[in-house]
């Protein structure tokens, strides 16, 4: 077994931790385990041709850095865009409730559809007044006068 012996299995346990980032990935899909074995493919390549082990490590780290940079934004953006499902707020969007709170500053309660929930208008409404849902912010759905 001569000097490439080292090389070789350098390059073998960088594809063996290629492949393991690749299966985690595949059961978080976050991005980041799949950039870092793509990453770890790089000293594969070099380690397979001799380069040093400090050189290996150098370019997984540099590779790392510049896919998680400029590769994960785009690709965070193109699987995670608003294709997800409504909120739990948008399917009162437009519906009817009646205040059971009186509301001060513009804060109170309302009941719309069965459900109990914090609301927020610009003026203040009073206990028993019907209101119309017009939108939310978070879980906080915002009214208007009927």
């Amino acid at each position: 077994m001569g000097p490439m012996h080292g090389f070789t299995s350098y390059a073998i346990v960088w594809l063996v931790i290629a492949i393991a980032l690749g299966i985690i990935e595949i059961m978080v899909t976050s991005f980041i385990f799949m950039l870092a074995g793509l990453s770890a493919l790089v000293p594969c390549i070099l380690a397979s041709f001799g380069f040093s082990f400090e050189t290996q490590v150098i370019f997984f780290a540099v590779a790392m850095i510049l896919s998680l940079g400029l590769l994960r934004p785009p690709l965070l953006r193109k699987f995670n865009s608003k294709k997800t499902l409504p909120s739990r707020t948008e399917s009162h969007f437009g519906n009817i409730g009646e205040v059971i709170e009186d509301f001060v500053n513009g804060n109170g309660r309302i009941i719309v559809d069965g459900q109990d929930w914090a609301a927020r208008g610009k003026s203040n409404f009073n206990v028993g007044q019907k209101v119309k849902v017009v939108g939310a912010d978070g879980i906080v759905l915002l009214i208007e006068a009927l």
